[in-house]
């Protein structure tokens, strides 16, 4: 018997690689292809998601708290 395993958080140079890195792999490609100059991404405050978008792009992550009106950057 051979058992294979999968490691998520082995397949890029990435901190949290992953399932969001997959979906990624598609989505940006796509993106710079279609000339796109903004990419929007939601997700909760903790959310590995957006943060693997700024990570993927290497740009500022713009956020916004809901309700508050306020827009930062991290």
């Amino acid at each position: 018997m051979e058992i294979y395993a999968k490691r998520e958080n082995c397949n890029s140079g990435l901190a949290f690689g992953g399932n969001k890195l997959r979906k990624l792999e598609y989505i940006i490609p796509d993106a710079i292809a279609s000339n796109a100059d903004t990419l929007v991404s939601i997700g909760g405050v903790q959310s590995n998601h957006t943060r693997m978008v700024a990570a993927v792009r290497r740009q500022d992550r713009h956020e916004m708290s809901p309700g508050s009106g306020e827009l930062g950057t991290t």
